[in-house]
């Protein structure tokens, strides 16, 4: 049943050229999750990052978000800053809000 679920995802992003992005952002929070294929915060990070790149604020968000955490990737409160406003610039409320969270550890 996961195997299904993630072959057709992985199909959908290879036909559906417009879509490409939105389903590599869901494919990224499947991986981030372990939500029906094995977690792996790596294979997010790669994905988020395809999307965040092509403007998505969803995955500019998430990516930030595993930059501050180290989810992933090395630990970097700058860099997840720099997705994060890049997500907030484009309206994406939950970016807004963790950039003015005092305790997000922006140190």
């Amino acid at each position: 049943m996961k195997e299904d679920r993630l072959w057709v995802l992985r199909a959908r992003i290879r036909a559906l050229v417009p879509w490409d992005t939105f389903w590599k952002t869901q494919l990224a929070a499947m991986y981030a999750t372990g939500d029906g294929v094995a977690k792996s915060d790596e294979r997010a990070v790669r994905l988020y990052r395809k999307a965040a790149e092509k403007g998505v604020a969803e995955a500019q968000f998430n990516l930030g978000f595993m930059y501050l955490l180290g989810e992933g990737v090395q630990k970097d409160p700058a860099e997840a800053r720099r997705w994060l406003e890049l997500s907030a610039g484009q309206g994406y409320d939950q970016a807004a809000k963790l950039l003015r969270d005092p305790d997000a550890g922006w140190a």
